[in-house]
């Protein structure tokens, strides 16, 4: 009894090893970039969220100074009333000052507590790990501002979307080249056949195994897909170069506008710091010795008080505006918006499917 064995493997998965363990190893790179990708935006969503977090609890220590002032002018326009020294206007004037930065007290805690819950929920902490402490004021700038040569370029080389979408293209690249030598050679196969004879003797049977060559089969279908095929490539690939194109304009667009807004912000604060708030302070000393030399009334020395601590007020926000700035310029030089270029084509059938044989 002979038994033929048949056994069929295609040339194109022996000429095309290398091409696909070279496109393998792109989309492994690839998906390292795109892990890498994941971490810094997780790690931006942190420092953005502590910033606020800090900022937030930072604004009620400031209303709370305002609130404790503006208490005490109503208790002092409250004695000046019970002597006959104020009218019901201004005493009106006064309550209504205090419900208001009352109101903004109240507003602002809960501001603050939702801006810790984000903060937590970013960091990903539960149980003991919530009690954290955060500082009572933001770090203080820099004194001079980051200068950056040739960043347009800067971006381009270390951004991890575009390092993951050159992957994308250069496994698009290799993976035209396949295509184009599948559609020349997926139709031709060769049948490697051996022989089995297995031949009776006393007490059993003994199998012996002999090479009976190889044939070479062609198979003719009804039409070439090859054509199709590469159509097909050659235009993903295409699009994948005009969506790269796209991601480093953009790119280049987003470090641009996020090294304007660090300047921007940084001279902001700066406007704030060295004019905006020692003037309002000023006023509000000379308003106080106005009142103390009974020129000024108790509605004025509040009405300059509230004055500076909205300053102060706007001087923190310009403060929290520049650090979520210098956040935005380090994640811009190493992320964005982007997140790489999908691959459009499945890499593993680029030799064809099972009908193409």
């Amino acid at each position: 009894l002979e038994v033929e064995r048949q056994f069929l493997f295609s040339l194109l998965s022996l000429f095309t090893i290398g091409p696909r363990t070279e496109i393998a190893t792109n989309q492994a790179e690839r998906a390292r970039y795109m892990s890498a990708l994941d971490i810094v935006g997780a790690a931006d969503g942190v420092r953005r969220a502590w910033i606020d977090a800090v900022t937030a609890r930072e604004r009620v220590r400031i209303l709370k100074r305002m609130y404790t002032s503006v208490e005490a002018a109503e208790n002092l326009g409250m004695r000046l009333a019970a002597a006959g020294s104020m009218p019901a206007l201004d005493q009106a004037k006064l309550k209504v000052a205090k419900a208001e930065v009352a109101a903004m007290l109240g507003k602002s805690r809960l501001a603050a507590g939702s801006a810790r819950e984000k903060l937590i929920r970013e960091m990903g902490v539960w149980g003991k790990e919530t009690r954290f402490k955060l500082p009572s004021r933001l770090p203080r700038l820099p004194r001079k501002a980051r200068v950056l040569r040739n960043i347009e370029r800067t971006a381009l080389l270390s951004r991890l979307d575009v390092q993951a979408a050159r992957k994308d293209l250069e496994a698009l690249q290799k993976t035209i080249g396949l295509t184009e030598f599948t559609s020349v050679v997926s139709l031709l196969e060769i049948s490697g056949i051996s022989a089995i004879e297995q031949e009776r003797e006393d007490g059993g049977v003994r199998n012996r195994k002999t090479p009976a060559g190889f044939e070479a089969e062609v198979t003719i279908p009804i039409f070439d897909p090859g054509d199709v095929k590469v159509s097909r490539a050659k235009f993903v690939y295409m699009q994948a170069v005009e969506e790269l194109k796209s991601l480093a304009i953009n790119a280049r667009s987003e470090v641009r506008e996020a090294y304007s807004g660090y300047h921007g912000a940084l001279e902001l604060y700066g406007h704030y710091r060295r004019t905006i708030v020692p003037l309002n302070k000023r006023i509000t000393d000379e308003e106080l010795l106005r009142y103390n030399g009974m020129l000024a009334s108790v509605l004025d020395l509040l009405g300059a008080v509230r004055k500076q601590q909205a300053a102060l007020l706007e001087s923190l926000q310009a403060r929290r505006d520049f650090w979520m700035a210098d956040a935005q310029l380090d994640f811009v030089l190493l992320a964005g918006g982007g997140k790489g270029i999908s691959m459009e084509m499945e890499v593993a059938d680029a030799g064809g499917s099972d009908e193409e044989h």
